[in-house]
């Protein structure tokens, strides 16, 4: 983070002498995701989605990102939790360097959708939970799904090896808990 944070200092005070590219980006990413809750971790998982990023001005751009992850984790013998979340995070970005090379900070509000299934057996044998549905002798299955906003930043940099064709590495976090969605995430693009 330290190193982001001087490498934007560095960009900042150089900056007014680069131009940033001025077309829009659209990329498939994959990566990492460290999905955050409220009391811990929910647990880690690879993830997969997408970008798009549409320059407004030489230095400021609106970068649309969607991620995917599927999350499992088990407590044998009884326990069994699975999460389907989707991160969509739009930002406004602050990009810094020049068209083969730039890098970017930036953030802000979004939304987190959740599915999941949680399997339960390790109740007391007369114990029936309310809304849950048994799936087997003292074992029990039940469903959810919500939705909550987020608020988020990100950074990374954007290289550029040949004419259209990009490559973008990025660290993003995205507060729905108190804990946030970490992710890591590697993509690759088009420039039009």
């Amino acid at each position: 983070m330290k190193v982001l944070l001087w490498c934007t200092a560095v960009a900042l005070a150089a900056g007014p002498g680069f131009a940033q590219p001025k077309a829009v980006e659209l990329y498939l990413t994959g990566g990492f995701l460290k999905g955050g809750g409220d009391e811990s971790s929910v647990g880690s998982a690879p993830c997969w989605g997408g970008a798009l990023t549409v320059p407004l001005t030489r230095r400021l751009a609106v970068d649309i990102g969607a991620q995917n992850a599927r999350i499992a984790r088990e407590r044998p013998p009884s326990t069994y939790y699975r999460v389907r979340r989707w991160v969509v995070s739009p930002a406004l970005l602050y990009r810094f360097g020049n068209a083969r090379v730039y890098g970017f900070v930036g953030g802000g509000v979004g939304a987190e959708v959740n599915r999941s299934v949680t399997i339960e057996g390790n109740f007391l044998p007369d114990y029936r939970p309310v809304g849950w549905e048994e799936i087997g002798p003292g074992v029990w299955k039940t469903s959810n799904a919500s939705r909550r906003n987020t608020f988020h930043v990100r950074g990374g940099f954007v290289a550029a090896p040949a004419r259209h064709w990009v490559v973008r590495v990025d660290l993003d976090a995205a507060w729905a808990y108190v804990l946030p969605n970490v992710g890591v995430k590697v993509g690759l693009g088009y420039r039009f």
